[in-house]
């Protein structure tokens, strides 16, 4: 079975965008490579933290953050997203659509839910593949990723999270670098 990493920028993005909006629903595209069944994250863009159907805002966003990745020698691999119930971790319908949206571009696309009930435990996430447009779990050791447990702490005892900028948060605000999300980048690198 395929190996799957995801690297300590994209880690701590993932948590750093579902700490700045706790009591919201979250979500976001991956971005990497494969290397044959294997799938690396290098980097997220945080997306929505107010509505996640909003059809023309995603096609926009996707579109950008198509051409992003493309001029960074990377391609879209994924979602990843986080329930507005700590309680919840199954993806919602419209994350799915997301990820077979992604899987449609791609030969597989990985879906990564964020349990916000154990966000400080070594691995705080669930995650799922998208292949033929079915949903399929994958083991969590499967998916490998750094405990960032003490570090995610520090960052959230200085308010970093409070820095991240997601698609929505550029929308209010054009001059935001949703895309690169350069303070949050120099302190992951």
């Amino acid at each position: 079975m395929a190996q799957h990493s995801v690297s300590h920028k994209a880690h701590l993005k993932m948590l750093l965008h579902c700490a700045k909006y706790s009591t919201l629903s979250v979500c976001g595209l991956l971005l990497g490579k494969s290397v044959g069944e294997n799938v690396v994250v290098d980097d997220v863009v945080p997306l929505f933290h107010n509505y996640l159907n909003l059809a023309p805002m995603l096609e926009v966003a996707l579109q950008q953050t198509d051409i992003y990745a493309k001029l960074s020698g990377q391609k879209i691999i994924g979602v990843y997203a986080a329930n507005e119930s700590t309680t919840e971790t199954a993806p919602s319908a419209s994350i799915v659509k997301i990820a077979q949206r992604i899987e449609s571009t791609n030969s597989t696309s990985l879906l990564v839910m964020v349990d916000n009930e154990n966000i400080l435990s070594a691995s705080p996430f669930k995650p799922f593949t998208v292949q033929s447009g079915t949903l399929k779990p994958i083991p969590k050791e499967k998916l490998v990723s750094k405990d960032l447990s003490t570090n995610f702490l520090e960052l959230i005892k200085s308010q970093t999270y409070s820095k991240l900028v997601d698609f929505d948060n550029h929308l209010d605000n054009v001059s935001l670098n949703w895309l690169e999300n350069p303070q949050i980048n120099s302190l992951t690198a």
